[in-house]
């Protein structure tokens, strides 16, 4: 039997709102006239994050470091833990099928990324470079510090910075805990989803509409596809199954047996 946790029902009113709200959003962005205001925006945001770095070592050795890849793992874990602690999502008997099932709809949101907007990019010219790479008064992390961009693979540019797949990552994240949450607990996700995505945006590794055109409408493609229709539940459903008997070899080491996501392990 499929958790009850995710539908396991069609929702079509629901998954046509959202993936029409996704159209809208792309066909803005295409479209030469709206376009040239969303070409506006792109630069206005890039000049309000990225130039005040200009003669302010300290500032831009902050972002340069929030830029690292070590961060990105630290910013991961903050984001499984939460998904982790009891009560904060779902209850403690719930915690093992909510984190599989996010890890779940993580792996159908890759999927989609590889097998559609690859197409696309590729097939229409949707790709473009980063903005440290377009304007010249960027100011460029990587100039300012070069031995930490190999060192500890600081980024700061991209040749291909369409779509933002770091913010997809974390917009799905959001949209997950507020399905399961209330009070201010989705505006907590969403908080941390808009302020990890910073540091990316102020290097000028990505463009604004790269997060909220290509970033967002990854994440509500993914998301729309695999909660308004019964394909999490059953995905879920048949990685517990795999999963349970390699996880219980974890369940009696000291500093993981009192996790609720051990504990409820049959």
């Amino acid at each position: 039997m499929k958790n009850s946790l995710f539908n396991t029902r069609l929702q079509p009113a629901a998954l046509l709102k959202m993936l029409l709200l996704v159209i809208i959003l792309g066909l803005s962005w295409l479209w030469s006239p709206s376009r040239a205001i969303w070409d506006r925006v792109d630069i206005g945001v890039f000049s309000l994050l990225n130039h005040p770095m200009a003669g302010h070592l300290f500032l831009a050795k902050g972002w340069a470091v929030l830029n690292m890849r070590p961060i990105d793992l630290v910013s991961g874990l903050l984001l499984f833990s939460l998904l982790l602690r009891t009560n904060w999502t779902v209850k403690a008997e719930e915690v093992k099928t909510t984190l599989i099932g996010f890890v779940c709809l993580l792996l159908w949101m890759l999927l989609l990324r590889i097998a559609l907007v690859h197409i696309l990019s590729t097939d229409f010219s949707w790709s473009r470079a980063s903005p440290s790479l377009t304007l010249p008064d960027a100011v460029r992390l990587s100039e300012l510090f070069p031995d930490w961009r190999q060192k500890y693979f600081m980024k700061d540019a991209s040749p291909v910075s369409f779509p933002g797949d770091h913010t997809s990552v974390l917009l799905i994240w959001a949209m997950f805990v507020t399905r399961f949450t209330s009070g201010y607990k989705p505006c907590l996700a969403w908080g941390l989803a808009i302020l990890l995505s910073l540091p990316r945006l102020t290097a000028g590794a990505h463009w604004f509409t790269d997060d909220l055109v290509g970033g967002l409408g990854i994440a509500m493609v993914a998301y729309a596809s695999a909660m308004y229709t019964p394909l999490l539940s059953i995905y879920t459903h048949i990685a517990e199954e795999r999963l349970t008997p390699l996880l219980r070899l974890f369940k009696h080491l000291p500093f993981l047996k009192n996790m609720s996501f051990f504990q409820y392990l049959k």
